[in-house]
């Protein structure tokens, strides 16, 4: 957990440096549109990301089963392509059909192959148990980002369209260096079979709903923000969104090891073992997150301004509703991915579509005058969605058998 929990660290300072070159690079418009784009690239790899969930969670329970491994890996990769390739076709649609105002049609598609060749092989290493792999394709694929934007930044004057075409490329680089020089994946006996389809599915299925609400919470701010704003409120809420999203770090660096990790236990009827891990790391992710959000909350006007430029601090009321919202969403999200790491998908399912659903609703009712209105629409979101999780594990503990 430690170890990716400093990758995460890493490439997200990396990639956060990526956005605040563009920031400084691109005008606020266009990095709105960056920001935006990136956005919809997360929303379109929705269905895809699930495979990537149901992947890593069977890697984990399939650890020292090389024909099992196999089989989980094949199946997966197959299953991605269908899904990817399908989100790719409707996204390119979507954006013909003028359905996407304000998103770059090349950078969407690019961003999405990027990411789903990402997630994938993240996902990949951290199923089977490694710690230097997943760091080093997350690690690489940020600094890519950066060095190579930058370097277009010195020689030239580069718009949105440029941004979003090196992040979404620059993602494969590091993956193509490990499958050439340590391959996971290429030389193995890949097979698709029926019954790891039949386990994907199953653990895919409740995780659907949850993919769909997930992005609902994460992306229905922005998109209300840029529908009912003009492009300049985009670009400042996209910087406030930017600096929040570091508070991801600490649960996503722990929920990389948890999932799996609570998988295998379960598997080997270790169910108290694995019951005392999930609590212990969300209480853990949870007091850390609240500690790092105290921070950040006293020095938030100073922190947009210092980062992205003066003309950013006028997102400072947004973030501190982001901030408080980040904080409820790592220990939302280290207590479910827990459960689904025990086999109980439905859980996030519930929780995150009570959050979009809070969210929607406070959305639909709110005026469009602020761009704080939804940060702060956004966490109380997060929150409910929590406490119904909470309340869910207490009627229907973690226990042997589910």
């Amino acid at each position: 957990m430690a170890s990716l929990t400093l990758a995460e660290g890493g490439s997200r300072l990396l990639s956060f440096a990526f956005y605040l070159l563009a920031a400084h690079t691109l005008t606020t418009a266009g990095f709105g549109e960056v920001r935006y784009t990136i956005t919809l690239s997360a929303l379109a790899f929705a269905v895809g990301q699930v495979v990537v969930t149901g992947l890593a969670r069977e890697l984990g329970a399939a650890r020292g089963d090389a024909d099992r491994t196999g089989a989980v890996l094949g199946s997966s990769l197959a299953a991605a392509a269908v899904v990817v390739g399908a989100s790719a076709v409707v996204a390119a649609a979507a954006v013909a059909a003028g359905a996407l105002p304000g998103a770059n049609a090349l950078g969407l598609l690019v961003t999405l192959g990027g990411l789903a060749v990402f997630q994938l092989y993240y996902g990949i290493g951290r199923g089977i148990g490694e710690s230097l792999r997943p760091a080093l394709t997350y690690v690489g694929g940020s600094l890519a980002q950066l060095v190579v934007f930058a370097a277009i930044a010195l020689v030239a004057d580069p718009g949105p369209t440029i941004a979003l075409v090196v992040y979404g490329l620059a993602s494969v680089v590091p993956v193509a260096w490990l499958e050439a020089t340590r391959p996971v994946v290429r030389g193995r006996d890949l097979r698709v079979d029926r019954a790891t389809l039949a386990r994907l599915w199953r653990i895919g299925a409740p995780l659907l709903v949850a993919a769909v609400g997930y992005l609902v919470w994460l992306s229905a701010d922005q998109i209300w923000v840029a529908t009912t704003m003009d492009r300049h409120d985009v670009g400042l809420y996209g910087a406030a969104k930017t600096l929040a999203q570091l508070f991801i770090v600490v649960p996503a660096g722990v929920g990389g090891v948890l999932l799996p990790r609570i998988a295998e236990l379960v598997a080997g009827g270790r169910d108290r073992a694995a019951r005392h891990l999930a609590w212990g790391s969300t209480a853990g992710v949870l007091g850390l997150s609240a500690a790092l959000a105290v921070v950040v909350a006293a020095f938030r006007g100073d922190l947009l301004a210092a980062l992205f430029g003066a003309p950013y601090r006028a997102a400072a009321p947004a973030l501190g509703g982001l901030v408080v919202g980040m904080t409820l969403y790592a220990g939302f999200a280290t207590l479910t991915t827990a459960a689904v790491g025990w086999g109980r998908p439905r859980a996030y399912a519930f929780g995150v579509a009570v959050a979009a659903a809070v969210e929607l609703t406070i959305l639909l009712a709110a005026g469009g005058d602020s761009i704080a209105t939804a940060a702060w629409a956004s966490a109380a979101a997060i929150g409910a969605g929590f406490a119904a999780v909470l309340a869910l594990l207490a009627l229907r503990p973690l226990r042997r058998g589910d």
